[in-house]
């Protein structure tokens, strides 16, 4: 086929993905080991990322000076996103709102699976316009509470909200991530972009059907690897 990649090229470029390949066996199979813990494993990826940018050349101390700078803006939005949260979390407290929540809640006889499917498809609405991180300050102090007096286990819920919001962020109308993309690749249309989102975004489904169906399958890994 016309514009076909050859075999040898496709194994050359390969080749040149080895570092990358490299950095991420390294940092996951750190974590899963035990060498270290995710947010050390965060900082080592990055400093080897920065590393082999200075080996294979690809970097100045311009655009050094300019990530580092970047980076520091971003970490200080971040904390004060945060700082907010702390706050934000410590006056619903006060107000009491999650303690009615539970009571309508126990009142309307609603059962676990029930509000957890509400909250998720509660998470997919706010994602086609509001960021994932933004969603989990906000959204994480109201519906803890309400998880942990059904007694849902939270690392599960976790673990389907980190999908659902991925799911959300790439959802029509808005879509963030989609605009993202579009970024990335100006020349392509957003109907294009759109309609490629799909088969990923089903097989996220298919991934929270299960998940919910077959709770043990969060923690499978995990609990086989530690006991």
């Amino acid at each position: 086929m016309a514009g076909a990649e050859s075999l040898s090229q496709r194994l050359a470029a390969l080749g040149r993905a080895l570092w990358i390949i490299g950095i991420i066996v390294l940092t996951i199979g750190g974590i899963y080991t035990g060498v270290f813990s995710a947010v050390e494993a965060a900082g080592i990826g990055a400093f080897l990322a920065l590393v082999v940018c200075f080996l294979r050349g690809s970097i100045t101390w311009a655009s050094l000076r300019e990530v580092t700078t970047s980076t520091l803006k971003s970490t200080g939005m971040v904390f004060f996103i945060l700082f907010g949260a702390f706050v934000f979390k410590t006056f619903v407290g006060f107000t009491g709102v999650t303690y009615a929540m539970t009571q309508w809640v126990e009142a309307q006889g609603f059962g676990a699976a029930q509000v957890v499917i509400a909250i998720l498809l509660g998470f997919i609405v706010l994602g086609t316009f509001m960021e994932g991180f933004a969603i989990l300050v906000l959204a994480v102090p109201l519906v803890q509470p309400l998880l942990e007096s059904l007694g849902v286990d939270l690392i599960w819920f976790g673990v389907l909200m980190v999908i659902v919001l991925e799911m959300a962020l790439i959802s029509p109308p808005v879509g963030v991530n989609v605009f993202v993309v579009k970024g990335i690749a100006p020349t392509v249309s957003l109907n294009t972009i759109f309609r490629g989102i799909w088969p990923f975004w089903l097989a996220m489904f298919l991934a929270v059907l299960l998940i919910l169906l077959i709770p043990d399958i969060a923690l499978y890994l995990p609990n086989r690897m530690f006991g």
